[in-house]
């Protein structure tokens, strides 16, 4: 068989099958069921125990483009409040159910330290 027919077979087979791969990562979802606390407030650092700002929800990844810059941004969806945005999340902690994040929210017109320590639901 030459190449030409080889190559011809190749790209017929990537036509056919590029549609059902994009289709399948672009349906499949998966949800993240959280309870998120957050352990500063203004930057500040909260402690541990107490009445704190929780809330429950899904967890969701996504990015925002800023100045030709691509932020990662980690969102709680559906969650029973409104809750802030945590950006340029970095995962610092993690054990079989809980997890914890630590990034920059908006306060104002300032960026302030944040961290959500998350327990899986």
């Amino acid at each position: 068989m030459s190449a030409g027919v080889e190559e011809g077979r190749m790209g017929r087979l990537r036509e056919v099958l590029r549609p059902k791969v994009l289709c399948a990562l672009l349906y499949i979802q998966t949800v993240m069921r959280v309870r998120v606390r957050l352990r500063r407030e203004g930057g500040a650092h909260r402690p541990p125990y107490g009445q704190g700002h929780t809330a429950t929800g899904d967890l969701h990844l996504t990015h925002r483009t800023a100045d030709g810059r691509r932020i990662p941004l980690l969102q709680l969806l559906g969650a029973e409040r409104r809750w802030p945005s945590l950006y340029e999340p970095r995962l610092v902690a993690l054990s079989a159910r809980e997890f914890a994040f630590i990034g920059f929210e908006r306060d104002g017109l300032a960026w302030v330290l944040q961290q959500w320590d998350c327990e899986l639901l």
